[in-house]
């Protein structure tokens, strides 16, 4: 919750919270699949043909389908197999299947991919990470992840973008690439049916991200120094840091060590002393 700065008493207090339980567990629908029989024997000695089958199988008898991957190249890769496959089976050498979304498509195609599969114009999207979190890509009906995905929280995640309303099912399909995969996928798979998240970590008191955070601020505007230090108090990851930490950084910024050959060390603001305000350069 961290901590406000209470000027009347001149410290801080914790923050008041509530924690709440909405009281209503989401139905999920998860299978590990297979894309083979028997893994000792692939055809052509490769995984992949088997894999797009399967995907294509998938994409096909769903109205929309989101497959995550766990890399740029995969998204490109499958994409482009599932269309060439999807023309090849209707005759058809302008129908599109498919699109890939990641981090190095520029964003105005990335919103154009969002759009045509939140429109209906196109049934499927291969994404990174890039379509985890917080775009309205409409109504999902399968969520596909290839190989095991990286975290519990990840694949609970990934697997929540369907059934996105409160009383639909979530439905999700797991599909390893490698033999040694299976034992990722069905375990992180019971650990998504038993909720059993990892642990969340957070950081303290880190001083390269606080240092950014005081640049941006004053940036923005002058600000006397020991009202931004309890500004960055308020955060629950800064509750604890001292004012001699705080002003170390702020010196570091205001060029204490501007003279070393370092350009990340060249200052950034300025540290009226007198008057204690931080002023931008």
């Amino acid at each position: 919750g961290g901590q406000l700065f209470n000027r009347r008493i001149g410290r801080h207090e914790p923050r008041p919270v509530a924690i709440v339980d909405a009281g209503q567990r989401k139905d999920m629908d998860l299978q590990v699949i297979s894309p083979v029989q028997d893994w000792s024997d692939l055809p052509d000695a490769s995984v992949w043909p088997l894999v797009i089958d399967k995907l294509y199988d998938l994409i096909i008898s769903h109205k929309t389908t989101l497959v995550f991957v766990n890399s740029r190249a995969q998204s490109e890769r499958i994409a482009r197999q599932l269309n060439e496959k999807h023309r090849e089976s209707l005759g058809d050498p302008d129908t599109e299947l498919t699109l890939a979304h990641h981090g190095s498509i520029s964003r105005e195609m990335r919103y154009d991919t969002e759009e045509k599969l939140k429109l209906g114009q196109i049934p499927s999207v291969i994404a990174t990470g890039s379509l985890e979190l917080g775009i309205d890509i409409g109504s999902i009906d399968l969520v596909v992840q290839l190989q095991s995905p990286t975290s519990v929280s990840s694949g609970l995640q990934r697997v929540g973008r369907s059934g996105h309303l409160m009383n639909a099912t979530s439905k999700g399909r797991i599909i390893p690439l490698f033999q040694a995969d299976i034992d990722d996928c069905v375990a992180l798979a019971h650990a998504m049916f038993e909720l059993d998240i990892e642990e969340t970590t957070i950081p303290e008191n880190a001083l390269d991200v606080l240092s950014q955070h005081i640049v941006a601020e004053v940036a923005m505007k002058d600000w006397p120094r020991q009202d931004l230090y309890h500004l960055c108090r308020n955060s629950y990851c800064y509750r604890l840091l001292s004012e001699p930490a705080f002003n170390n950084v702020v010196d570091m910024l205001a060029g204490r060590f501007g003279a070393a050959e370092i350009r990340a060390l060249q200052p950034r603001i300025t540290w009226d002393r007198i008057n204690d305000q931080l002023l931008p350069r």
